[in-house]
């Protein structure tokens, strides 16, 4: 603590930003962080191989595509291949029309871009409108930078190649070779919040921030939806699963504030709290087996009154709910959310937005016209990527993209200066990447 109260405030603000984010249990984050870093050195060796261009762009869809779990990562990359169709289509009548003049090709692009980022805030697959955008103002540059309409041509269709081999790559990596299936991630977090109940239940442990436990709660909604659209039981013993991931989280959230020290440690508590973990443990082993949990627990007035004066009497009831509930319940059907927003078409903030966010791609295109300066060409998707609904959360990004583009460039130019000069193949230069 003395040496963090020496530092200055924004270092330890910092330093805490990467404590929490390092520190939250996400699930399926190392098996994506695997798969990306794998993806990224075979997009890098591929990409030099054969001679593609636009590495920074296949890098990209790997970075938006490789998903925490198997069916996501399917999900993004029919996207992709969908929204490749579109952004390439919509170039090459961008360039048809307006090829020769730049400011008719804003006037088609704007509207384009503008419809993009109001999709991507409205529509459910707003993922396919987000890399719409990016290419429809990326492509803006290339008739900036080339005098030959055949060239642009040339690199617009290899950005077909560009936008669908890694598609093709973290498919493979992801669904096919190496899947990290949301029905073993939900497993296995549900046992982990068990254990913290648990953990909660039979010592006196500081109680974890409520931020972690919201956004615990919220992972498990999460992983419930994915677990209904891609595993078969999860969907035929839907209700008894919906009512699991409830109960754990109630368990949890109640549980992580509880101090055993406060109340009397009496023979019948002390019992009652090692039964209670007890079906707790059957609970958890039942989840890993990937079982419907059943118990045969009846309180005695004894124990509910044990249940009474430690104060977890709803927790003992809303878990034998639980064990009690028949695994065939039927589910409730649900009603089948709508493509759009409700206030799609109301809510003035998001057309607010998608002005908002081709007003600054403008600006940064003129910019980036009137100094000449290739090297800032992609100043227009870090408008399109840092965009957020609310200043804060587009501070936050832009915060953390400069922090990323300083701390980027300062490792390039010392790799440049330090380490190329010593690199004879590309085998050598993977190593180094990797």
């Amino acid at each position: 603590m003395s040496a963090l109260n020496s530092l200055p405030l924004p270092v330890v603000r910092l330093l805490a930003f990467f404590h929490e984010e390092l520190s939250e249990r996400r699930p399926g984050r190392v098996p994506q962080t695997v798969q990306l870093w794998v993806g990224c050195l075979l997009v890098i060796l591929i990409s030099m191989t054969f001679e593609i261009p636009f590495v920074a762009l296949s890098l990209a869809v790997l970075f938006y595509g490789i998903q925490s779990n198997a069916f996501y990562t399917k999900f993004v990359a029919i996207l992709f291949v969908v929204a490749t169709v579109l952004e390439i289509g919509s170039l090459f009548l961008i360039y048809k029309w307006s090829y020769g003049e730049p400011l008719i090709r804003l006037i088609i692009a704007g509207p384009i871009l503008m419809g993009c980022m109001f999709l991507m805030r409205t529509h459910r697959l707003g993922l396919v409108f987000f890399a719409v955008a990016i290419v429809a103002i990326y492509g803006q540059t290339f008739p900036a930078m080339l005098d030959y309409p055949e060239v642009v041509v040339r690199l617009t269709l290899w950005c077909i190649v560009v936008g669908l081999y890694p598609t093709l790559l973290m498919t493979l990596i992801g669904v096919l070779w190496f899947p990290s299936r949301a029905i073993s991630q939900m497993h296995q977090a549900l046992n982990d919040r068990l254990d913290d109940a648990i953990s909660h239940l039979t010592d006196s442990l500081a109680p974890l921030p409520e931020t972690r436990i919201e956004r615990e709660a919220l992972a498990l909604q999460k992983l419930n939806v994915f677990c209904l659209a891609d595993d078969a039981n999860w969907r035929t013993q839907n209700a008894w699963w919906q009512s699991c991931v409830a109960t754990v989280t109630y368990i949890y959230s109640t549980l992580n504030r509880y101090d055993p020290t406060s109340f009397a440690d009496s023979q019948a508590i002390i019992e009652f709290r090692q039964k209670l973990a007890s079906e707790i443990n059957k609970l958890q082993h039942s989840i890993a087996e990937g079982q419907c949990w059943q118990s045969d627990w009846r309180i005695s007035e004894s124990e509910a009154m044990a249940a009474r004066e430690c104060n977890l009497e709803n927790i003992c009831q809303t878990l034998l709910q639980l064990g009690q509930m028949d695994p065939n319940t039927p589910p409730t059907p649900a009603a089948k959310p709508p493509s759009m927003a409700a206030d799609a078409f109301t809510n003035p903030d998001y057309m607010r937005y998608a002005v908002k966010t081709l007003l600054a791609c403008l600006i940064c295109y003129t910019f980036y016209s009137g100094v000449d300066w290739e090297g800032i060409h992609t100043c227009m998707l870090t408008c399109v990527i840092v965009a957020n609904p609310n200043v804060g959360s587009s501070y936050q990004k832009m915060v953390l993209r400069f922090g990323g583009a300083f701390c980027g460039a300062i490792l390039a130019l010392l790799f440049t200066l330090l380490v190329m000069p010593w690199l004879d193949n590309i085998v050598e230069l993977l190593f180094v990447l990797a």
